[in-house]
């Protein structure tokens, strides 16, 4: 199963408020949040489930985005005025769209997290 690049790159440049001339920059960015989604799966999964994982890459690729963004984010001062970039609200939105996203998919993804195997007493 293979994702659509495509569409996956039109939802993200919807999301980051990106012109899609500028958005097709970002092609790689949203090929490698489609390709760690594909390898996450728990096994074969069906075209129908398959469109439902386009948005959540569409979602990882914008907090990369994000992420990438506010490492280049500077703040400015000009005389008694300081202008903030906001990077920290940015990324903590980004995470935020993400992590629904990546609840939507939770279904279909195998769990690399914690696993309680239990206690002897």
């Amino acid at each position: 199963m293979k994702l659509d690049i495509q569409e996956i790159l039109e939802r993200f440049a919807l999301i980051a408020s990106l012109p899609m001339e500028e958005a097709v920059g970002y092609t790689a960015l949203c090929s490698d949040a489609a390709g760690e989604l594909t390898r996450r799966l728990r096994g074969t999964v069906s075209e129908n489930n398959a469109s439902r994982l386009e948005p959540a890459a569409a979602s990882l690729a914008y907090y990369r985005y994000a992420m990438y963004q506010a490492a280049n984010a500077e703040d400015f001062t000009v005389g008694d005025i300081t202008v903030a970039s906001g990077r920290d609200d940015k990324i903590r939105l980004a995470r935020e769209v993400w992590m629904e996203a990546e609840r939507e998919i939770a279904d279909l993804l195998s769990d690399d997290g914690f696993v309680f195997r239990g206690v002897r007493v």
